[in-house]
């Protein structure tokens, strides 16, 4: 879901915000869910994601 709004938004975090508000996530949980994401599939992070 959040690779799917990563190309309609301007950055990775941008995309989390967005889709977070949506699901009532908060967006350091997705952040994290999405790197957890990220490595299972051996891909590197996003650099412009939030700490």
């Amino acid at each position: 879901m959040v690779q799917e709004r990563r190309s309609e938004s301007p950055s990775l975090s941008a995309a989390v915000e967005s889709i977070a508000s949506k699901i009532v996530c908060s967006e350091r949980t997705l952040q994290a869910q999405v790197r957890c994401g990220a490595i299972d599939a051996s891909v590197q992070p996003d650099r412009q994601l939030k700490s």
